[in-house]
C-alpha cells in the first residue's frame, strides 16, 4: 500500500490543459486518519473523510495548454508534494454470502480531494529549457492552488483506487455481523 504504484495511464482535459501521468509512485497513504463515518446500514452506503499529513507523488508526465495565461509544455518526470489532504469518500457496497458466511464487497466509490498546500516540480519542461522550466515552475508554484484544480482529477483517480483497495483489504477478513453488529 505504501509505496502505490499506478503504471496506468491517468489523462485529463480541461480549461485548455491537456495533462497525461503514468508509472506514479505515491508515498504517504499508509499515515491517513478516518473521520466523520456515517453508514447507511439498509442502503450499504457509507461516507466518510480521510485526511492524509502529507503525500508525495513522482511520475511521468505530459502536459500541454495554459494555465492562468500561461502556456505551458512538456514532458518528463515530476514531483508533486501536497499537504493537509482531506478526502470526502462515498462507499456503496453489497452483502455476499460466502461458504454460508455474510460479507461486504464495495463495488463503488465517489471521491473529493481538498488539500492546504502543495508544491510541484516538472522536469523538461519546454523541450528541457531551463530557464523557462524554473521560471515556469516557480509561477506554478505561486499559483499551486489553481494548478491543483487541473491536477484534481488525476489525484482522486489515485486516491480512489488506493481506498477501495484499502477498504476491500480490511473487511475481507471480518464478516458482514463482525464489522456491524446488531
Amino acid at each position: 500500500m505504501d509505496p502505490m504504484l499506478i503504471n496506468t495511464l491517468i489523462p485529463t482535459n480541461g480549461n485548455g490543459l491537456k495533462i497525461e501521468t503514468t508509472n506514479l509512485l505515491v508515498t504517504g497513504t499508509s499515515n491517513f486518519t478516518i473521520t466523520h463515518l456515517i453508514a447507511d446500514i439498509d442502503k450499504q452506503k457509507y461516507n466518510f473523510q480521510v485526511r492524509f499529513p502529507h503525500m508525495h507523488v513522482m511520475g511521468n508526465y505530459s502536459i500541454d495548454g495554459q494555465i492562468a495565461r500561461m502556456v505551458i509544455k512538456g514532458r518528463g518526470d515530476f514531483d508533486l508534494d501536497i499537504y493537509g489532504v482531506k478526502c470526502n469518500v462515498s462507499l456503496l457496497g453489497n452483502v455476499i454470502d460466502i461458504d454460508g458466511l455474510n460479507y461486504i464487497r464495495f463495488h463503488h466509490i465517489s471521491l473529493r480531494i481538498a488539500i492546504n498546500r502543495g508544491s510541484i516540480e516538472l522536469r523538461n519542461l519546454f523541450g528541457g529549457d531551463k530557464n523557462l522550466g524554473e521560471v515556469l515552475n516557480l509561477a506554478i508554484n505561486a499559483n499551486f492552488v489553481m494548478f491543483f484544480m487541473e491536477l484534481r482529477p488525476i489525484i482522486q483517480k489515485v486516491l480512489e483506487e488506493f481506498v477501495l483497495d484499502t477498504v476491500e483489504k480490511l473487511t475481507q477478513h471480518f464478516t458482514y455481523e463482525q464489522l456491524f453488529p446488531d
